[in-house]
Order: C-alpha cells, then structure tokens, then sequence
C-alpha cells in the first residue's frame, strides 16, 4: 500500500467528508473506488502522468475528478497529495 503524508491524508478526509454531506449514499463506493486505484500504484508505479511539479507523478482516479499527486521515494510511492482536479498544488 502507498504511504499518505499527512497533507494528503487530510486532503482525502476533507473530499470524503464533502461528498459524504452532499450524497451520503455514494461515499463507501467513492472511496473504494480510490483506494483501488492508489493501491494499484504499488504495482504500477510509473501508472500516473508527469507531474506539474518536478519529481512528481499524477494518477487521474478513473471516472471520478481527483488526482493524486505522488512520489517515488526510496522504492516506495510516496502519496503527497490528493487534490479535486479544480485545485492546484503549490510547490
């Protein structure tokens, strides 16, 4: 499983908790659907874009408007942040 620095950690909460007031009904879908496509990382590292910042990558979750934004660290992916596809990340 990736590892989620705490930034993108509170970045998945607070889209989780959004959804979650909207449409409470379709938030477990949601975030199954994003937990499936990080974890496919561990397999597939290189599966994201380049990102808009050197040294990151950027995995477009399917069907839904989020990106994580994301590391290869130490052999590792590295979660930085996970962003509505409205947002931008800052350096």
């Amino acid at each position: 499983m990736p590892r989620w620095t705490k930034p993108a950690q509170k970045d998945l909460q607070a889209q989780l908790e959004y959804i979650e007031r909207e449409n409470p009904d379709i938030v477990s879908r949601i975030a199954t659907q994003i937990r499936k496509a990080t974890e496919s990382l561990d397999t597939f590292p290189q599966l994201g874009r380049d990102g808009t910042v050197e040294g990151t990558r950027e995995l477009v979750i399917p069907k839904l408007p989020f990106i994580c934004v994301y590391r290869i660290k130490d052999s590792h992916v590295e979660i930085i942040r996970f962003l509505h596809e409205r947002m931008r990340m800052l350096k």
